[in-house]
């Protein structure tokens, strides 16, 4: 089994923790898909999105969604767009 993260601090830990419950043949990738990557190796998969990116989506959906509503059905629907920018700043 070879466990990886995208900078191999993880993945020592579980082996670590792995290796503790009793797996014996358990590997993690040394540097992680980081170092896999610049050492120029192929990688398939999806590719994920950085948790702060997809913070930024969701908060600036939101803010959207509720100026949308407010200006369509509801003033009320403003206030999920002053609850996100309050909880912004």
């Amino acid at each position: 089994m070879v466990l990886q993260c995208q900078s191999g601090n993880r993945s020592t830990q579980a082996a670590h923790q792995m290796l503790q419950a009793g797996f014996s043949h358990v590997n993690h990738l040394q540097g992680g898909l980081a170092a896999w990557k610049a050492a120029g190796y192929p990688t398939q998969g999806k590719q994920s999105i950085n948790i702060l990116r997809l913070a930024q989506i969701l908060t600036g959906s939101c803010v959207l969604l509720g100026t949308s509503l407010g200006s369509t059905l509801s003033p009320w629907f403003v206030l999920l767009s002053i609850v996100v920018g309050g909880v912004l700043s």
